[in-house]
């Protein structure tokens, strides 16, 4: 009888501890989606306020990226084109919705969607132009200590619009910091 009772704890216990381990796992998908798009949400009002330094914090300084064509790319080719644009944008706006989330340990991989809204002066006929560029990656991020940074990037796809009045893109609108129109 005592065999019997042993076996059926054991078997209950077990039970238990596989029923709660699919909630752990969501939980931690959970928290990394909560904490990756805070980051998204800071990078968003950095961009638009044209604080590149506090964009930049968001990745890893061993950050790697592959672009639509396969080429790589590194943090300090970001920086360059974030500087570069800081100096010649009129109105920028950034979203980034993370898709889908897994969680492993003390990293996720995730499937971002980003819209990105850019006016800029045209310097050929001196006029605005806006466009709208949307982009879908698979990234991976990284928790190191509480902080959550992107390690890698692989665009999967990307596409840049004209905003016309045809189109009904709206375009960025100014940042406030900036003082442009």
């Amino acid at each position: 009888m005592c065999i019997k009772r042993a076996v059926c704890m054991v078997s209950l216990a077990l039970s238990m501890i596989a029923l709660a381990c699919p909630n752990s796992v969501a939980d931690a998908a959970s928290d990394a989606r909560k904490g990756i798009q805070s980051v998204l949400d800071k990078r968003t009002v950095a961009l638009r306020d044209l604080r590149m330094k506090e964009m930049l914090s968001t990745y890893a300084p061993d950050f790697v990226g592959i672009d639509v064509t396969g080429n790589r790319y590194k943090l300090s080719e970001i920086k360059d084109q974030l500087m570069d644009l800081a100096n010649n944008v009129k109105a920028i706006s950034y979203h980034a919705k993370i898709a889908e989330i897994a969680t492993k340990g003390a990293e996720a991989t995730l499937t971002l969607k980003v819209r990105v809204g850019v006016t800029a002066p045209d310097h050929k006929t001196g006029h605005d132009v806006a466009v709208i560029i949307e982009t879908v990656s698979d990234e991976t991020w990284a928790l190191r200590g509480k902080k959550w940074t992107v390690i890698a990037s692989k665009t999967k796809s990307q596409k840049t619009m004209p905003v016309t009045s045809k189109s009904g893109a709206k375009p960025a609108p100014a940042h406030p910091s900036s003082g442009k129109k």
